[in-house]
């Protein structure tokens, strides 16, 4: 299913990133207290995301995803966001 991590920093910025359907992973990211949003597709977790779960850390600054552990593979990706 689809999956999610959501960070807000502050009453203005914020930071999601999310899966869709299609396998492709997504970072969005505002500054105006969520009103508008800037996207960006995070292509190396591209065909990936059905196996991974999302966490973002407190700052918002680093991606871990992590496999479900069930697919043999047992993957851990620690990614920095800009």
């Amino acid at each position: 299913g689809v999956k999610a991590a959501v960070r807000f920093l502050d009453a203005m910025r914020g930071i999601v990133v999310y899966d869709l359907v299609d396998r492709s992973v997504w970072s969005a990211v505002t500054a105006d207290g969520g009103r508008t949003w800037r996207r960006t597709e995070i292509s190396l977790l591209r065909g990936q995301s059905f196996y991974y779960y999302l966490y973002l850390s407190r700052d918002g600054r680093l991606l871990t995803a992590t496999d479900n552990f069930n697919n043999g593979r047992n993957v851990c990706l620690l990614m920095q966001l800009r």
